[in-house]
């Protein structure tokens, strides 16, 4: 499991991706990208545990990052939010 000041570590690092990724999948609405990116920050909290065994953490995390933009953009879509 990841440590609370090892997760500090991995936002620090790479929050600028990440937001960078919601302000392309939020067409440039930056309030849009600061909340979406907080959270995926907030899901890969939950998830911590898999963090561990994951090799290539910039792949993971940018891969995360698009996969939760697509979701929510999704049930925003099918459920008309």
């Amino acid at each position: 499991m990841v440590s609370p000041r090892e997760f500090e570590k991995i936002y620090r690092e790479y929050r600028d991706m990440v937001y960078r990724v919601c302000l392309r999948f939020g067409r440039g609405d930056p309030d849009w990208a600061y909340d979406t990116s907080q959270e995926v920050f907030v899901h890969l909290w939950e998830k911590r545990d898999a963090l561990d065994s994951v090799g290539a953490m910039k792949s993971f995390i940018y891969r995360s990052a698009v996969n939760y933009c697509i979701n929510k953009l999704n049930r925003s879509t099918l459920f008309g939010l």
